[in-house]
């Protein structure tokens, strides 16, 4: 099959599916055929890069079946909230098959030849292995190679290689991770004002320009290269500015939902509380406020090995400091009580402003 055929069938024949026909069904089969199709080459990818190529030791004995108990069981759950989702017309058929899998291949050669000096790099700590001249207007806390990758997050040659870095990470499930976002989003009008904090390289933002396409997208990011990566990809569909998160260059109340997905636990622990004030700050009264990240100790235990291992095998300075602080506990007033669910192996946190 070549690439694409699968994401073109959907397109094209199965934009929308009813549950029960034999639409729906089709969808379900190509999509558990496809993931398994990916996932197992990137577990492959996953372990050589961690196990051998970075020599991350193994989880202990005693923690390592309950670890990947959990870790399949998290798998399966998010693949039938990605079908459900389908179902209720959240997102389109189209959105299960839309990984640009072309891109991905074109890329792949300079990812692996990069690897090399990530490896390098992890090996000898050097997390301040960034382009010259460093800008002096970004934080301290953002000058680093955060993950070891090439350049942290200050050049196009790391824009263009992360998006199929995060996949590698996440065994194929980065895409669907993000889109569970859109599931928070009911009760907007078609037409609503969606600001996405730490855009990146801008894929939630087509993902959204999917599912709404009448939606007015906003995107902010530090990193100019990837902002321009997020631009070129999404064109006039969004309007995607380079800016500092902790003080957000939009007046108050100005969109109707804010999320950001996957920055949180980069951030240190008052640069996080700052730049979720500022979200609730731009955040109109009855709009919606959604986190996706990190799964944290006190909702995933049957996590703890896991999420204690990743910022030993990746440069991630605050992400032990992140296990302990809960997500939830940055919401209160002017938010209702949120809503805390298991993504896989994030946990998406939700929840709506108080009107008036």
């Amino acid at each position: 099959m070549q690439i694409g055929t699968w994401s073109d069938f959907a397109r094209h024949q199965l934009w929308r599916v009813e549950p029960g026909t034999w639409q729906s069904e089709t969808v379900r089969a190509a999509y558990y055929a496809g993931h398994e199709a990916v996932r197992w080459p990137l577990i492959v990818l996953n372990r050589l890069m961690f196990g051998v190529l970075l020599g991350s030791p193994r989880l202990p004995p005693e923690e390592l079946p309950r670890a990947v108990r959990a870790v399949r069981h998290r798998y399966r759950e998010l693949q039938r909230k990605d079908l459900e989702h389908v179902a209720r017309g959240t997102y389109p058929a189209s959105q299960l098959f839309a990984a640009p899998l072309s891109r991905y291949a074109r890329v792949a050669p300079s990812f692996f030849i990069d690897a090399l000096k990530v490896i390098r790099r992890a090996r000898a700590g050097n997390y301040a292995d960034l382009p010259a001249p460093r800008p002096a207007e970004l934080p301290a806390y953002y000058r680093r190679c955060f993950h070891w990758q090439t350049d942290g997050y200050l050049s196009d040659h790391s824009a263009r290689l992360y998006d199929l870095g995060v996949e590698i990470l996440f065994t194929g499930m980065a895409d669907a991770m993000r889109r569970q976002v859109l599931g928070e989003l009911g009760g907007l009008s078609p037409n609503a004002a969606i600001l996405d904090v730490g855009c990146g390289t801008g894929r939630l933002l087509q993902q959204l320009r999917s599912a709404r396409p009448e939606a007015r997208l906003t995107g902010i990011d530090l990193s100019e290269a990837y902002v321009r990566h997020a631009r070129a990809e999404l064109g006039a569909a969004a309007s995607v500015h380079t800016g500092n998160a902790e003080a957000l260059p939009y007046a108050d109340q100005s969109f109707d939902a804010v999320v950001s997905v996957f920055v949180f636990h980069e951030l240190p622990a008052r640069v996080r509380r700052r730049v979720f004030s500022e979200m609730v700050r731009v955040l109109k009264p009855g709009g919606v406020l959604v986190l996706e990240d990190a799964a944290q100790l006190s909702d995933s235990p049957d996590l703890s090995a896991v999420l204690r291992q990743f910022p030993r095998d990746l440069h991630e300075p605050f992400f032990e400091q992140y296990l302990g602080d809960p997500l939830e506990d940055l919401f209160s007033a002017p938010l209702a009580p949120p809503r805390c669910q298991p993504v896989f192996v994030a946990k998406l946190v939700s929840a709506r402003k108080h009107a008036g």
